[in-house]
Parts: structure tokens; sequence; C-alpha cells
């Protein structure tokens, strides 16, 4: 007897289709289980940078979704653009009367509601468990991206700071010095990717679900002012990883950002970032990084919009 499972797809910190990041969402009824060898096959089938699996069908009175990330190699622990496309597909398609839900991950539960000033925007405390590892050299940063020269980069003593946001996934944070040398940069095939455990010298726990996730936010400054005096700070940016590929919109890569220019300017910050424009697909990705009263990193909330563009029936 063949399985009918409901998907949509959307187009995720957008509003309009065709632009933003493409995200698809399939849904199981609460009688119905996935393999998670099916998930992955599942994902390599939209071959969409991400695809999201509502892991069982939410009921009027529960707030709470389990939810599974794939992208077409692996299972993330967690990732922006599927976590606000998620949540704004239940608020939108399943949980109309709610303000607020609450997607369990795993990286943990996240909650997610609209933006109280914004319906059609997309809230979510993102999960945090910074690590700061060793930083790259310039040399070898420059080498894994193609056309990045070392006087193209905007980093004290040679070296660009690593994050990683949770555990198991880590952005390499490159800044860069103009728009011009931005557009410029280009993935440089599978053999260049960064390495969790050679590069970053990380370690992951001997009985993780996952495997471990290492991009490259390459980004630049948009505007005038002192990023440690600025009230807002702007920012255009293009994300790779893998060696060869390029995502259109990481809200995790903007919450490893956002957290780690918190963590230097050690007070609230409010980040605004369009991601995806070389590539014909603009974002906008929200970061508010809040502080405590020692000025130590406490919350950071993502935020976005997201467009319907296509529904079908999924059959197994």
């Amino acid at each position: 007897m063949s399985l009918k499972l409901p998907y949509v797809t959307l187009d995720v910190f957008t509003t309009k289709p065709f632009l933003g990041n493409q995200l698809a969402i399939v849904t199981l009824p609460s009688s119905s289980t996935l393999t998670k060898n099916q998930q992955s096959l599942i994902a390599k089938e939209f071959n969409y940078s991400e695809t999201v699996f509502i892991l069982s069908r939410p009921s009027p009175k529960s707030t709470n979704v389990p939810i599974s990330i794939w992208t077409t190699e692996q299972e993330l622990p967690f990732a922006g653009h599927p976590t606000v496309g998620a949540a704004f597909h239940l608020l939108n398609d399943h949980l109309e009367n709610l303000d607020h839900v609450t997607l369990e991950t795993l990286a943990g539960d996240i909650p997610a509601k609209r933006n109280a000033f914004d319906s059609g925007r997309i809230s979510i405390r993102a999960p945090h468990n910074i690590q700061v590892h060793e930083k790259l050299t310039h040399s070898l940063v420059c080498s894994n991206i193609a056309n990045l020269s070392p006087e193209y980069l905007v980093a004290s003593d040679h070296e660009v700071p690593t994050i990683s946001i949770v555990l198991g996934v880590s952005y390499v944070l490159v800044q860069v010095d103009s728009l011009e040398h931005l557009a410029q940069l280009k993935p440089r095939g599978k053999e260049y990717q960064f390495s969790y455990a050679k590069d970053l010298k990380g370690t992951m726990p001997e009985n993780s679900e996952t495997a471990p996730f290492v991009g490259a936010y390459c980004y630049v400054l948009t505007d005038d002012g002192d990023v440690h005096e600025s009230e807002k700070i702007k920012i255009q940016a293009r994300m790779f990883f893998e060696g060869d590929q390029e995502d259109a919109a990481t809200g995790s890569a903007a919450c490893a950002l956002g957290a780690y220019l918190t963590m230097v300017r050690k007070k609230d910050t409010i980040v605004e970032i369009v991601q995806g424009v070389e590539m014909g697909r603009r974002s906008e990705i929200g970061i508010t990084g809040t502080v405590d009263a020692e000025g130590k990193l406490k919350d950071i909330w993502l935020e976005g919009k997201a467009v319907k563009v296509m529904e079908g029936v999924l059959t197994l």
C-alpha cells in the first residue's frame, strides 16, 4: 500500500516567489513514520539545500511540533531557513489561530512566533551553544575560496574567526573588503571544503547522529558606521559549503555572525543581512543578539518572511 504525504515548497527570507531560499516541507500523518534513509532519499529528490519533515501533524491543542532537517547529504541539528519556513507554514496553514509554536529539533526546542508588529514576519529564538575555535590563517581561507586574495580580507593578525553556533554546525567568518570582491568569489571544488576536525580542531561526541557541517560565510559591512558603535549593522553576505556549493540564505550562519558581533560589542546588537544577490535569489535576514548584565551573549533571535510556491502529494 502506497503512502501519500502532503508537501509544500516555500521561498524563505523573501515575500516574492523565486527569490530567497527554497525549502521543501513534507508532513507525516500521525500514524506514519519514515526511516532516516527514506528522509535522505526524499531530500535528494527535492534537491534543495534543505528539506524539513514535520514528524507528526500538530493537533489544535498542541504547539510542540517535532521536525527533522535534511540537506541532500546529511541530517542537521539546526538550520535557520528551515526553522523559519517550518514555523511560517505551521502558523499559516495548520495553527492559524495561534501566534507561536515550538519546533522540536536535534539541537533542542526552538520557540517561534509571529512578529508583534508584522504578522507575516517569523521570529525564532535560535538554539546556541557557542564554541569559538582556533582562528584560521589567511592562507588557508584564501586557498579554499576561489578569487579570494589576502589583500581582500579584513582581519587582524592575518587570522579569520571560526564559530560553532551549535555542536556540529560551524562557520568560518570571512570579512571581505568590498562588494566588488565579494561578487568575484566562487566555490572551488569538493577537495577544498573546510574540515571540522583538521581545520577547526573540533570533536563530535561518539554517539552523535549528525556529521559536522562547516561553511564559509563571506560578508561585507555595507554602511559607513563604526561596527562597535552603530545601532544597526548592515551586511551583504555569501555562504559556500561542501567545497562546491553556495546557499541563497543561511539563517544559522547569520546567527553565528550575529552572535560573534554581539560578543565582540558586548551589547545588544541588531544585524540586517542581505544574501543571495549574486545567485539572483536576494534574501533578507534579521538577527537580534542580546546580552546579560555582564555583557555576555544571552539570546539570538532570527527573523524573516516566506512565501508558498508549490504544494502537492508525495507518493512512496
